[in-house]
């Protein structure tokens, strides 16, 4: 296997043992969804924990990606995209602080929801629409319904300049059903106590925000 243990970093002092560390992985042969698979990092190296980063590195060096152990055992050991990585979302979940800096495509037959994680500075998180929505709405709401999300959305068809834009907060973005389509897509980034939101869709109506609490 092309797993090569290079050496971990201790994100605050080498005397504690239970903070993250970071792994350098260079992916010589093996693709990021064979080495995303739960017990693959497991069977190369066993000692790592949950709230570890792997950094991957693709032949030719390019295009570096982080992934986060997001749950370690004697069974198996999950990792889910980080900065700079990309990954297909096709049902109801929440993204975690460690993903921040990932791209996610919306890829469903059924929409779902997706949940950001809290508020904290420098999280930034970018969305797609991969799959067109068919009877319900992709949705992006912030953590426990709060109304933090604000920006504005431009639309590449509307020549006269109208877009739809939020100032005070609200808490859902939608990729609406039936004007949503494939390569709209939406930024958000955080400040510590806004989302800020910006995107671009093919029809005007497309991606909303709207407070729903």
């Amino acid at each position: 296997m092309a797993f090569d243990l290079k050496y971990f970093i201790p994100l605050s002092s080498m005397a504690n043992s239970n903070v993250p560390r970071v792994f350098l992985y260079k992916d010589d042969t093996d693709s990021l969804a064979t080495i995303a698979t739960a017990d693959y990092f497991l069977t190369q190296y066993q000692n790592l924990a949950a709230g570890d980063f792997i950094k991957v590195y693709p032949a030719g060096g390019a295009n570096e990606v982080t992934l986060v152990v997001t749950a370690a055992a004697s069974t198996g050991v999950t990792v889910a995209v980080g900065a700079g990585g990309t990954a297909d979302l096709t049902a109801t979940n929440a993204l975690t602080s460690s993903q921040s800096g990932g791209t996610f495509f919306l890829n469903a037959s059924t929409e779902f929801v997706t949940t950001l994680p809290a508020l904290a500075a420098g999280l930034r998180f970018k969305f797609i629409c991969k799959a067109a929505p068919s009877g319900a709405s992709y949705t992006i709401v912030s953590a426990s319904s709060a109304n933090n999300i604000v920006g504005q959305f431009a639309s590449s068809a509307d020549a006269g300049g109208s877009m739809d834009s939020e100032a005070s907060g609200g808490d859902t973005i939608s990729f609406v059903d039936g004007q949503a389509v494939k390569g709209d897509w939406v930024e958000v980034i955080c400040d510590g106590t806004n989302w800020y939101a910006t995107g671009m869709s093919a029809d005007e109506d497309a991606l909303t925000i709207t407070t729903a609490s």
